[in-house]
């Protein structure tokens, strides 16, 4: 956490796992972002996005490979020893006291370790790139919001989604269709509606509107 403070290089708008951030101070954050837009008679998309077993789908490979790019340059014996924590894992199920033959874990970072949490950072810190909207992290929750006025903002935010659905794509993570949601905040009695669609490899799930906040 040292080498990644230094650095930046984990995402400032993650707040998951970090030293003097919490939900707190997320949603503190966003309320003020929100209040803002709406003082300047803006309306608010919020894409409400949720991982589905986020911890479980961190591939070892994949991970491992992304350490060692030049970003976050982590190699040598650091790199193979966090390879070390991380693989020749297995795993098996009892019931009745008969035990079932034993699987290589191949993905998954250990939620009850001190390392995890902080790998599964490093993780999806990339998550944002080209992204117009602005995206907001606590760990496996994430948040994307942009102020609209006309089709082409909605068409802008709908771009930063299918954005999000590709980097999932490529890093093997998966957000869940029946926990993504749209909230609309708005003081407009006509605000701009727009149908965002999650493409997720072989197939669309349009995101449910949650609600719409017609605020006085």
């Amino acid at each position: 956490m040292r080498h990644a403070s230094q650095h930046s290089l984990l995402y400032s708008l993650e707040h998951g796992f970090r030293d003097r951030r919490s939900c707190e101070t997320q949603l503190l954050e966003f309320q003020a972002d929100i209040l803002k837009n709406l003082q300047a008679g803006m309306q608010t998309d919020v894409l409400i996005m949720d991982f589905s077993k986020a911890f479980d789908k961190v591939g070892h490979r994949l991970f491992i490979q992304k350490l060692k790019q030049a970003y976050y340059g982590i190699r040598g014996k650091t790199n193979r020893w966090i390879a070390g924590f991380l693989t020749c894992r297995t795993q098996a199920v009892v019931i009745g006291g008969e035990c079932s033959y034993e699987a290589c874990v191949q993905s998954r970072v250990p939620q009850s370790s001190l390392l995890g949490p902080t790998l599964f950072l490093f993780y999806v810190s990339d998550i944002t790139e080209n992204i117009n909207a602005t995206v907001r992290l606590l760990v496996d929750d994430t948040i994307a919001y942009l102020a609209i006025a006309t089709d082409r903002d909605a068409q802008t935010l709908q771009d930063d989604l299918t954005k999000l659905g590709l980097w999932e794509q490529r890093w093997y993570m998966e957000f869940h269709p029946e926990k993504c949601h749209v909230l609309t905040i708005s003081r407009k009695r006509n605000p701009v509606h727009h149908e965002y669609v999650l493409y997720m490899g072989t197939s669309y799930s349009t995101l449910t509107l949650l609600s719409t906040w017609a605020l006085p």
